[in-house]
């Protein structure tokens, strides 16, 4: 299926990007073009989740909240081992308590929602543990923020906006923190360079992390680097965390900023001024509606 670039739909494009562009819109259009067209332009819902299930997404809301309360207590100040071993206390409850915020109505002591509570709970255990033993054995762990609003304007008139879960100083480097409950494959957040050649749809989510240290070196024009990543939750022996790398460095420096911005003007203006049918890409599997 295609979408010709007629007059509404370039008029739609407009308006959406007049609002901003966040990282996961830009991830979205390297996805898949006309599910971007469904998601920003024609504000297609997603479908109800019928299923008995406990949505993944839901899971994943309500741990980000669990971690983001317990690190807000200590911004500011360099964690201890005890500190971390601290946030497991009454996790269970916790994390039942933000699941029903979410979710009404519904028994989250039995069946597939007691499984799921239970298996993201020893993974929040697991993560913590880890995160101690790095401590005990001399890590520096400094919480700068969460939920960290970051909005900055391009050379265009298009802004991009976006909210990074937690920024660290570690060890005397600032850290770009997202944290994942599903999982990523290590060689979609290397990037071979700064080109729109160089990217692809699997590469969503290295552009998210590439956008949140850009906006911070940008804010932030005394800090020379910053390292940007994320934290697998499913994954204990890579909880210390998978980093974003641009030709083979893990370290985006003020040196990249300028790079990055023509970048980001390249890929708003190929959704603003593109000549090419929005068509579906058969590699999207997470298509809101698109014709496969």
């Amino acid at each position: 299926m295609a979408v010709q670039r007629t007059p509404w739909v370039q008029e739609g494009l407009a308006r959406s990007l007049a609002k901003g562009l966040s990282p996961s819109a830009l991830g979205t259009w390297l996805r898949c073009p006309l599910d971007f067209l469904h998601r920003r332009v024609l504000r297609v819902d997603e479908p109800e989740e019928r299923s008995q299930r406990l949505e993944s997404r839901v899971l994943g809301s309500a741990v980000h909240e669990v971690l983001r309360k317990a690190v807000t207590a200590h911004l500011g100040g360099r964690l201890t081992a005890a500190d971390v071993l601290s946030w497991r206390n009454g996790l269970a409850d916790q994390l039942a308590a933000e699941v029903a915020v979410q979710v009404k109505g519904v028994a989250l002591d039995r069946g597939h929602h007691l499984l799921s509570l239970n298996m993201a709970e020893q993974a929040i255990h697991a993560y913590l543990r880890a995160e101690a033993e790095r401590i005990e054995q001399g890590a520096v762990i400094t919480p700068l923020a969460v939920e960290l609003e970051l909005t900055e304007e391009l050379p265009n008139g298009v802004r991009i906006t976006g909210r990074c879960d937690r920024v660290d100083d570690r060890n005397g480097c600032v850290h770009i923190l997202d944290l994942k409950t599903g999982s990523t494959r290590p060689e979609h957040i290397k990037l071979r360079s700064l080109e729109r050649s160089a990217l692809s749809g699997q590469h969503a989510y290295a552009l998210q992390l590439l956008i949140y240290a850009w906006a911070y070196l940008r804010r932030n024009p005394s800090i020379e680097a910053v390292r940007s990543g994320l934290i697998p939750l499913q994954e204990v022996s890579r909880t210390e965390g998978m980093w974003l790398s641009v030709a083979g460095e893990a370290l985006i420096s003020q040196a990249m900023v300028e790079p990055i911005t023509q970048l980001l003007v390249d890929l708003s203006e190929e959704i603003l001024h593109g000549h090419d049918p929005l068509t579906h890409q058969p590699e999207s599997t997470f298509c809101l509606c698109c014709i496969v």
